[in-house]
C-alpha cells in the first residue's frame, strides 16, 4: 500500500512539472513570436528610410510605440509571468 501511495505521489508531481514545462514553452514561443513581428515592422520601416521617401504616419506612430516600450520584456518579466500569482491584466497579445 505504501509504494502505491508513493508512486500515485510521484506521477502527480511528474504531471504538474509536464504543465509547468507546457506553459514555459508556451509563453517562450509567444514572446519570440512578438520579437519577430516586431523585427518584421522595422524591416519594413527601414525599407521606407532606405527608398529616401518619408514613410507613412502610421509606421512613425509604430516605431514611436515601440521606442517608447523600452524593447523585449527581459527575463525578470518572464519569470513573472510563469509564476502563478501572475496579476490579473491580460498578457500581450491575447
Amino acid at each position: 500500500m505504501e509504494i502505491l501511495t508513493i508512486l500515485t505521489i510521484l506521477l502527480l508531481l511528474l504531471v504538474i512539472s509536464a504543465g509547468a514545462l507546457v506553459r514555459s514553452y508556451f509563453v517562450r514561443g509567444r514572446l519570440r513570436g512578438m520579437q519577430e513581428a516586431t523585427v518584421e515592422i522595422i524591416r519594413g520601416a527601414n525599407s521606407h528610410f532606405e527608398a529616401g521617401s518619408r514613410p507613412p504616419a502610421g509606421v512613425l506612430k509604430a516605431l514611436e510605440v515601440l521606442n517608447a516600450g523600452g524593447g523585449f520584456p527581459q527575463d525578470k518579466q518572464l519569470a513573472s509571468d510563469l509564476s502563478p500569482s501572475s496579476s490579473s491584466d491580460p498578457p500581450l497579445g491575447s
